[in-house]
């Protein structure tokens, strides 16, 4: 199966607690599973990961960028420095569309 990294920025841990009326009574264990489901059911080996800590987000980064593994990238609060994740994956040759993370959750749930 091809490998692609969910990465999820800041906050996404308090998912279920942070106003679930936005973004879902679901956890973030909820989301994870359902991303590895969805990434089984097409193919695909899913490793989703969460950090709080902006370098350890721009270390996976490279490391995707190193392997050629296609990301899918939910920086949550670290929208404001969206630049350096930009940066951290410029090289590579398939186009990133961003996804607010609300408008993908109402999709599957």
């Amino acid at each position: 199966m091809r490998p692609v990294y969910v990465l999820n920025g800041p906050n996404l841990s308090r998912l279920g607690i942070r106003e679930p009326d936005v973004y879902g009574a679901e956890d973030f264990s909820d989301l994870a599973a359902l991303c590895r489901e969805t990434g089984r059911e097409l193919g695909l080996s899913v490793d989703v990961r969460q950090t709080d800590d902006e370098a350890e987000m721009v270390a996976w980064l490279h490391e995707a960028a190193d392997g050629r593994v296609p990301v899918v990238l939910n920086p949550a609060a670290f929208t404001r420095n969206v630049q350096r994740g930009c940066s951290a994956l410029q090289g590579g040759e398939e186009t990133r569309n961003g996804e607010a993370l609300n408008d993908i959750l109402n999709a599957c749930w």
